[in-house]
C-alpha cells in the first residue's frame, strides 16, 4: 500500500560526508565542529552568542535557569504548542502561566498577556508557532522588567520587522529534530547578545564546570546537556543550504494552499515553514488521523491542549479556560510535510482528505 510519512528529514550526500569527517577526528562531543555550529548560528540569527545544547527543551530549561526563573516565580506562556514549552518551565519549580491564544495566527494572544502578570511573573516566553513570529512589538511593549525568552524552536529562519526570531527577546531557543527545517538528529541552540547569559548557560550545559579554571572546578551544580560534534555537523551541513530547504518547504505549502484553502481554515504563506496544519470543520481528529492511516497517510493532531494535559490540571486548569485553544487543538491537522513529497502525492493527501471529510457530512 502507498504510505506516505508526516516528516522525513533530508540527509543530502554533503550531510553523510560531514558526519564521516567528523567520524575521523578524536572529537566526537563538545568539539570544534560544535564550536563552528555555534558561530554559524550566531551569524545567521543575528547575535554575538549562541550555544549548542543536546535538544531544544534543555535549551528552554538553561534560558530560564540563566535569567534566574527559579522554585515560586511564573512564567507567562501559550497553552498551545508542543509540551516541551511547559515542560521546560516546571524543571525549574516555576509555574506555568497560560493565556489563550488568537484564532488566525495561533500565536500567544498579546491583548490578553497583561491580565496573567503578578507579582510572581518573571518572564514570557512567546512560542512562534508553526514558524509564524508572534507580535514581539506588543509584547516588548508589555514586559518592561519581565524576560523574554523566545521559544523559536519551530521558527528558524523567520523573520520579524526586520530581525530573525529568536534574536529579539533577552535570549531565544531553537531545535533541530528530525520534523524541524534544519535538523541535527536532535540538538538545541541558544542565541543571545548578552555575554553573561551566554557564559551562564556554557556551564550549566557541563556540569557546573567552571571553564575558565584549567582543574575541574564546580560552583554550581549543573547538567549533561553537551552536543556532539556528529550532530553538530549535520547542523553544520543543515545551515549552509538553509535558504533551498526554506524555499522547498515553502513551494510545497503553496501546492497545499491551492488544493486546501478554499475548504479549510489554512495558514498563511507569510513563515519558516516548520509543519502544514489545517483546521477540521469538526472537532474529529483522531477520526480523520485513523481514516488517513487506512489509507497510508501519517498526519497527527497539533498540538493537544497543554493545559488539559493530566500533569498539568494540577495547577487547577479546567476544560473552558482557554477556549480559543481548547477549539483549535480539536480541529489541528498536521499533513505530511518534507522535502521528498511530490506534487503527485499532494494530491493524493488532499483527495483523500477532501473525500473523507465529504463523507462524513452525508
Amino acid at each position: 500500500m502507498r504510505r506516505i510519512r508526516l516528516v522525513h528529514p533530508w540527509i543530502s550526500v554533503e550531510d553523510r560526508m560531514e558526519i564521516d569527517k567528523v567520524l575521523s577526528t578524536p572529537y566526537l562531543s563538545n568539539g570544534p565542529k560544535v564550536r563552528e555550529f555555534e558561530e554559524m548560528m550566531a551569524e545567521y540569527i543575528g547575535v554575538h552568542h549562541a550555544v549548542a545544547v543536546s535538544n531544544g527543551t534543555v535549551g528552554l530549561h538553561l534560558a530560564l535557569l540563566a535569567l534566574d526563573v527559579t522554585n515560586g516565580f511564573e512564567v507567562i506562556t501559550t497553552p498551545f504548542t508542543f509540551i516541551a514549552t511547559a515542560n521546560a518551565i516546571t524543571y525549574t519549580g516555576a509555574r506555568p502561566v497560560f493565556v489563550d491564544i488568537d484564532p488566525i495566527t495561533f500565536n500567544i494572544d498579546t491583548n490578553k498577556i497583561v491580565s496573567a502578570i503578578t507579582d510572581l511573573t518573571r518572564a514570557i516566553m512567546p512560542v512562534h508557532i508553526f514558524g509564524l513570529p508572534c507580535d514581539m512589538n506588543s509584547i516588548l511593549k508589555i514586559s518592561k522588567d519581565i524576560h523574554i525568552i523566545e521559544d523559536a524552536c519551530e521558527a528558524i529562519g523567520a523573520t520579524y520587522d526586520g530581525r530573525k526570531v529568536g534574536s529579539i527577546g533577552d535570549i531565544g531557543v531553537f531545535g533541530f529534530y528530525p520534523n524541524k527545517q534544519i535538523v541535527a538528529g536532535e540538538g538545541g541552540m541558544i542565541v543571545t547578545d548578552s555575554e553573561k547569559l551566554a557564559n551562564r548557560c556554557r556551564f550549566l550545559r557541563i556540569h557546573g564546570r567552571d571553564p575558565s579554571s584549567i582543574h575541574p572546578v564546580y560552583p554550581v551544580v549543573g547538567y549533561n546537556y553537551k552536543l556532539s560534534d556528529i550532530h553538530a555537523a549535520l547542523g553544520c551541513s543543515n545551515l549552509r543550504r538553509i535558504g533551498s530547504i526554506l524555499a522547498a518547504r515553502r513551494s510545497l505549502a503553496e501546492l497545499y494552499n491551492d488544493r486546501l484553502s478554499l475548504r479549510f481554515h489554512t495558514l498563511s504563506l507569510d513563515r519558516s515553514w516548520f509543519s502544514y496544519v489545517i483546521l477540521l470543520p469538526s472537532p474529529n481528529v483522531e477520526e480523520v488521523v485513523m481514516k488517513l492511516a487506512e489509507k497510508g497517510i501519517e498526519s497527527a493532531n497539533y498540538f493537544p491542549a497543554i493545559h488539559l494535559q493530566e500533569c498539568y490540571r494540577k495547577y487547577g486548569y479546567m476544560e473552558g479556560d482557554f477556549p480559543i485553544t481548547e477549539n483549535i487543538s480539536r480541529r489541528a491537522l498536521a499533513l505530511p510535510f518534507h522535502v521528498f513529497l511530490t506534487e503527485d502525492d499532494i494530491n493524493y493527501v488532499c483527495d483523500t482528505l477532501l473525500m473523507e471529510v465529504e463523507h462524513d457530512k452525508v
